[in-house]
């Protein structure tokens, strides 16, 4: 049970910091490397990122590959369902296909 918690946490760290950076750097009116930089919200992103890079790491140690790696995949759903909850996105068919085959490979390699 605790190579699944940690590996989902590793993905939510992973998804939630690329929505929020997204959501960040939708607020500049233009890209400037120096703008990202004072960026309040776009640091603690990038913090979270890193933070799920450190527990990934970290899982790495006591987890075996085949268990992460899959659970890991999750992490690409994650912004699609936060851009679509809280950014008001509407997914194409694409995005749902892609969800639903990517949720559908995480059950059918972990069981």
């Amino acid at each position: 049970m605790f190579e699944i918690v940690i590996s989902i946490l590793v993905a939510l760290c992973y998804g939630v910091s690329a929505s929020l950076q997204k959501y960040s750097l939708s607020s500049m009116d233009r890209f400037s490397v120096r703008k990202i930089l004072k960026n309040k919200k776009w640091l603690a992103a990038f913090g979270l990122g890193i933070l799920g890079i450190m527990i990934y790491l970290y899982a790495l140690r006591f987890v075996a590959l085949n268990t992460i790696q899959p659970i890991l995949a999750l992490s690409m759903v994650i912004p699609v369902m936060v851009g679509m909850f809280l950014f008001k996105e509407k997914p194409g068919i694409h995005e749902i296909t892609g969800i639903i085959l990517i949720i559908i490979g995480v059950i059918w390699i972990s069981v």
